[in-house]
């Protein structure tokens, strides 16, 4: 089993606490073996970047429900008439989930040069935000 430090995470969002049951809730075994990156772009924004070299966008699906992202990979083989003598790299199949935290929503994706990056924003709602309490008297 491999361990995660996200302690730096952590300091920066508090939403994503639960960031670190990520490879405990995957589904397969291709899911451990993924590499990613979580960057923190802005005042409660994130970006996971996600490495996916070889896959089309047509193979690749990012699902958001509830606090749980679901990115998956339907790797479609296209190697008629091509002949290997040394082969290492392949496609296969995977599933790979983020636990987020508290009102943290996917703002968006894109796939570029085989890095698949998702996009994340923490919105506090108007009732968790600290406001000031007018004093009688």
């Amino acid at each position: 089993m491999s361990i995660f430090e996200l302690n730096p995470l952590y300091q920066q969002s508090p939403s994503f606490r639960r960031l670190s049951e990520l490879l405990d809730q995957s589904s397969s075994p291709r899911s451990a073996s993924l590499t990613y990156d979580i960057e923190n772009t802005g005042d409660n924004r994130f970006r996971l970047s996600l490495l996916v070299p070889g896959y089309k966008t047509n193979e690749l699906e990012v699902e958001a429900v509830g606090n749980q992202v679901t990115i998956r990979g339907n790797a479609q083989q296209d190697d008629q008439g091509r002949q290997f003598v040394y082969r290492s790299i392949f496609k296969s199949d995977f599933e790979q989930r983020f636990q987020l935290g508290d009102h943290v929503i996917v703002t968006g994706s894109e796939l570029r040069d085989g890095v698949l990056q998702v996009n994340f924003e923490r919105q506090t709602p108007e009732s968790e935000k600290a406001r000031l309490i007018p004093i009688k008297g």
